[in-house]
Parts: structure tokens; sequence; C-alpha cells
């Protein structure tokens, strides 16, 4: 996982990362309390509901099959279901999960695709950049 990549990403939407650095630098990457900076910057991102749930999904295996596995999902609201962002590439429209194999993962992509903020912090609405949810996981 690469910090300050991620810290980098987080300020361009407004976001204060100076925890997130000083966590990783003190305690390493993947440590717990990196991924409770990671969803705190989450929390400022989406809102103080922000959580991730476990997602029951299929991944396509490289000899093609598909197999279940349970992947971490963001998730917004007093509901633990997890939130399907519309996104569109050169290909169409479709609806995405914000998901990853990994807690931090999962973390990393909701900010990836968290709306960008106004420099007013005023409001949360925007478009999402999307780009996460890995394989399997157009809905």
């Amino acid at each position: 996982m690469d910090i300050a990549a991620i810290s980098r990403s987080a300020a361009e939407r407004g976001l204060d990362t100076r925890t997130l650095l000083d966590c990783a630098a003190q305690f390493g990457s993947d440590s717990p309390p990196v991924l409770g900076c990671l969803m705190a910057l989450v929390r400022e991102a989406w809102g103080s509901t922000a959580h991730l749930v476990r997602l029951q999904t299929n991944v396509s295996t490289s000899d093609g099959r598909d197999t279940e596995r349970c992947w971490w999902a963001l998730a917004t609201g007093l509901t633990s279901e997890p939130l399907l962002l519309r996104m569109e590439d050169g290909y169409g429209v479709y609806n995405r999960y914000i998901s990853g194999p990994t807690e931090a993962e999962a973390l990393v992509c909701a900010l990836e695709a968290a709306p960008r903020r106004r420099r007013d912090h005023a409001s949360r609405r925007g478009q999402s950049r999307g780009g996460c949810g890995g394989p399997g996981h157009a809905v």
C-alpha cells in the first residue's frame, strides 16, 4: 500500500491526511492505526455513517471459472447494504460496488471513489471518479 499516493489522492479531495501519514510512519502501512486513519478519511469524505460490510461475491479465476469470495464493501447510512455507484466508461453505464479483498483495499477504493469536495466543504455532491471494485463487481 503506497501511503504517500493515498495521502495525495485524499488531499486532492480536501481531506486532512496528516494523521494518516503520522500513523504510517510510526506503525507501518497495514497496521490497525493506519486502518483507523483510513476509516476516518472515508467518513470525512462519505459522511459519519460510512462503514465497511462483508460482501459475498464471485471472482473469476485464472482458469475462467468463478469462485465465491468474501470481500469488504463500503456502506453508508443506517443500513448495512453495500453502496452501489453508477459508473460510466467507454463501454457503457453500469453499477459497481466500492469494494476490495481486504479492509485496507476497500477503504482506499472508497477514498478514490469519493466525490470531490468543494473548497468550502459545504457539499459532498459530485461525480465519483470510481475505478475500484475488482473483478466480478459490475452489477
